[in-house]
């Protein structure tokens, strides 16, 4: 909770109160890699996967780990590498998903689609929806797109991010009223997000409409 809330002394302190009571619970190896992640500490984190890794020889989580720092270095092949590790311990859709991303922003977008396609099928979260519709659009699959963000839509009934993503492609393709509409239903769900009104704005200058 700490490490979440941005309070890192303090979650180093229970941390190190954790290994205190027992040294070689793997889960206080994985926490402290996050949190070394977060303060950009990544020799500290890279350490501390191993030793989560040495205790848990079989778990995908240790070089889907190394995968993230190795991508956070810019060593794309070895991130690569190792989640095809990772991989092979487990075809869990979370697995798919990270290596759907790591595809997406090398520009592999079949790969990543491909990913996001066998993610989808085990996970269901918000993220991998939203992704998932990222790489449909940035191929040109609209309607695809466009179908997953309004199931993202149904399950996040009270964020204004599918909304604001489908008035994106709406745009893309020329199609103002459905944009400024979106953009309405964003906007209504986060009156306070200045960025949704200035594009809201952009589409009626685009259109001439001055007065709204």
């Amino acid at each position: 909770l700490n490490v979440l809330l941005g309070r890192f002394e303090q979650a180093a302190k229970d941390l190190d109160a954790a290994q205190a009571l027992k040294n070689e619970l793997p889960a206080v190896f994985l926490h402290r890699a996050a949190l070394s992640f977060k303060q950009a500490h990544f020799d500290e984190a890279q350490d501390n996967a191993a030793r989560f890794e040495k205790i848990n020889p079989d778990s995908p989580i240790g070089p889907a780990l190394r995968s993230i720092l190795a991508a956070r270095c810019g060593d794309a092949a070895a991130a690569q590498g190792a989640l095809g590790e990772a991989l092979a311990r487990s075809q869990e859709g979370w697995i798919f998903a990270l290596r759907g991303r790591l595809r997406a922003s090398q520009a592999e977008l079949q790969g990543a689609r491909e990913d996001f396609d066998r993610a989808i099928q085990d996970e269901k979260t918000p993220w991998v929806r939203a992704e998932r519709a990222d790489i449909l659009n940035r191929i040109g699959a609209f309607l695809p797109a466009l179908a997953e963000l309004r199931r993202l839509a149904r399950q996040l009934p009270e964020d204004p991010l599918p909304h604001a993503r489908m008035a994106s492609i709406y745009l893309q393709q020329a199609r103002f009223k459905p944009a400024t509409e979106s953009y309405g239903q964003a906007i209504r769900r986060n009156p306070k997000n200045s960025a949704l009104y200035h594009a809201r704005a952009q589409v009626y200058f685009i259109q001439g409409s001055y007065r709204h």
